[in-house]
């Protein structure tokens, strides 16, 4: 009885062992491939590599844009010079990619332009070939694998390897398309074949502090040295933080920004939804530049330069602003230390003599034409001596409006036409701006949570101010970008809006109670105590906040910008407590990046590209 009880358990020992060797062996054979870095802005494919590890734990989710945001701000890293991840604890995950001068970026700080002199990004704007990483799936560990690829009709043969490796494979990128077939043999196995088909998409970002990034530095100031801001002409009494200060070099530490004239960073919406774009499909590149600046009119991006954000001293001292091609355009040399040249103009200098056409435009504009800030200001600040100058929204508003947006959209589309592909206006991706004055409960905001009290003091009938900014400002807005988008056969994205109307400017989350500070930390002179009791060093810039509207709380302790002159370094007209007010956080711009990923995605330019 006990012999038969083995045979009868070896025979079942057998017959699993033979299924489920032939159940493996069974498994089809395919061929796999990726490119090794498909957001080619990135020089060193392990940053995209490790921020796509973290896209895909969150593909699932609803917001991705969001998600990986969050998911990113968990996991800060940077690399040592051995190579190895390590954290980079305090400022946020931009930090580590800006914190060498971007160094494994194609952009140079030194000149403020594309870096296309430096050997990795020559071929930048016109790709001569892409790396791909190639591998069997469903192959046994210890098989081997003989693979060959085709080029320029000569068969490359590969040397024999373990089948679960990946092979890198040089494709060849000629016009607008790479491909090339690659076979592989598998011991006994028939040999498969797999046509690799690269096509590599170029974005380009053009636009004003919305597309830009404002408030949300790469690198934000630091207040280690515990310096105070003694300006007691305008704020009486009270003391501000102030940012470091190098004793040794006479300066501050200003925060760090991919163009320190524009504020334009690796927040910004325009940069995430490129290399969203690149995450989703990891088969397809994505070439990305962008020209959006702060402060930037419409007039900004076709013709006219404008004056810096903040004082930049470069290698190369001035442009040669040559602009025949456009007759309303300035002909003359322009102060690169104080002065943007226009961003059309920015961009045939990128583009030099390539034929290069945009295949996705993604454009913020309009804002500034109409005075937007000082719409926005009205609301925070006092009109009277010594205050910012404010624009009160009427109905006279609402016309204006309507004419100068309609008007400028019109002059933008003839003058961008040449640039895109096929000189198809459905390339160009307007992005709506948000309502940023609803609570977390979707209704207006109070205005009365000395959110703006320091330093610009108390106002009554702030409320009513916010109610006439909403319906005489940013609904007749939005109705005309709907509209005259719509008449010139542009892409409207708009499914942000309803995400940001729990999230404005006074928004709370009463569950995250020590993130979200809404008073600028402050120190009477008199008592010497500080107000409210949290420490600047507390702060965390990107931490999750409930609102996605920074406010002057996050402007003096991310930002603290101060303006150079010829005797020294000065908060002129509150530039430490309003640089990028009212401008969407990482979180908020993240969320405006998914919107805009989903419309380029279920576009039928998307399908054509």
């Amino acid at each position: 009885m006990i012999h038969n009880k083995k045979i009868t358990l070896s025979f079942i020992v057998l017959i699993k062992v033979f299924l489920s060797v032939n159940v493996f062996a069974s498994e089809k054979l395919e061929i796999q491939w990726e490119l090794d870095n498909p957001f080619r802005f990135f020089t060193n494919p392990k940053i995209t590599s490790d921020i796509r590890k973290h896209y895909i734990s969150i593909i699932n989710e609803n917001n991705k844009g969001l998600s990986l945001e969050r998911k990113l701000q968990d996991e800060w890293f940077t690399y040592d010079e051995n190579g190895d991840k390590q954290r980079f604890p305090t400022s946020g995950w931009a930090a580590s990619i800006a914190s060498d001068n971007y160094k494994d970026t194609c952009w140079n700080t030194r000149t403020n332009l594309y870096n296309l002199d430096n050997k990795l990004c020559e071929n930048y704007i016109n790709p001569k070939s892409h790396l791909i990483n190639v591998w069997l799936n469903g192959g046994v560990k210890g098989d081997s694998c003989k693979w060959s690829y085709n080029l320029k009709n000569k068969s490359i043969e590969i040397k024999e390897v373990d089948c679960t490796k990946p092979i890198p494979i040089d494709v060849p990128y000629e016009g607008t398309v790479g491909s090339l077939y690659v076979n592989v043999s598998v011991n006994r196995n028939p040999s498969l074949t797999e046509k690799i088909e690269i096509k590599d998409i170029f974005v380009v970002g053009l636009g004003d502090s919305y597309g830009s990034g404002e408030g949300n530095p790469d690198i934000p100031v630091t207040f280690y040295n515990q310096r105070d801001n003694e300006d007691r002409l305008v704020v009486n009494n009270v003391i501000l933080p102030r940012k470091d200060y190098i004793n040794e070099k006479k300066k501050y530490m200003s925060a760090t920004w991919m163009d320190r004239r524009c504020h334009r960073s690796l927040y910004s919406y325009q940069f995430k939804t490129a290399l969203q774009l690149a995450l989703d499909n990891p088969k397809q590149a994505v070439t990305f530049i962008s020209f959006s600046c702060t402060g930037a009119t419409t007039d900004n991006i076709l013709s006219k330069p404008k004056s810096a954000a903040e004082y930049f001293n470069p290698i190369q001292p001035e442009y040669v602003s040559d602009t025949s091609k456009s007759p309303d355009a300035y002909h003359k040399l322009v102060d690169r230390k104080i002065s943007v040249l226009p961003q059309l103009e920015l961009l045939d200098m990128t583009l030099g003599k390539s034929a290069r056409k945009i295949d996705i435009l993604l454009l913020s504009t309009g804002g500034n034409d109409i005075g937007f800030a000082y719409y926005v200001l009205n609301v925070a600040a006092k009109n009277r001596f010594l205050r910012l100058p404010v624009k009160v929204p009427t109905q006279d508003t609402i016309n204006d409006v309507y004419s100068i947006i309609d008007n400028n959209y019109r002059s933008f589309d003839k003058a961008i036409r040449k640039y895109l592909k096929n000189s198809d206006s459905k390339r160009i991706f307007l992005t709506a701006y948000p309502n940023i004055l609803r609570d977390e409960h979707g209704k207006l905001c109070e205005g009365d949570n000395e959110i703006f009290d320091i330093p610009f003091g108390s106002i009554q009938h702030r409320k009513q101010r916010i109610r006439n900014t909403e319906t005489n400002l940013l609904i007749p807005f939005y109705e005309i970008q709907k509209k005259t988008a719509h008449d010139l056969d542009w892409h409207l994205v708009d499914k942000h809006r309803d995400l940001y109307l729990k999230h404005g400017f006074c928004s709370k989350d009463h569950g995250l109670i020590g993130n979200e500070q809404f008073i600028i930390p402050h120190k009477n002179n008199i008592t010497d105590d500080w107000y409210p009791d949290f420490s600047q060093h507390t702060y965390r810039a990107y931490r999750k906040k409930q609102r996605w509207i920074q406010i002057p709380v996050d402007s003096v302790l991310m930002i603290n910008r101060t303006q150079r002159t010829w005797l020294g370094d000065f908060d002129l007209f509150f530039s430490d407590e309003t640089s990028g007010i009212m401008h969407p956080s990482a979180d908020g711009l993240s969320t405006t990046a998914n919107a805009n990923v989903e419309a380029i995605i279920n576009s039928d330019i998307y399908d054509e590209l």
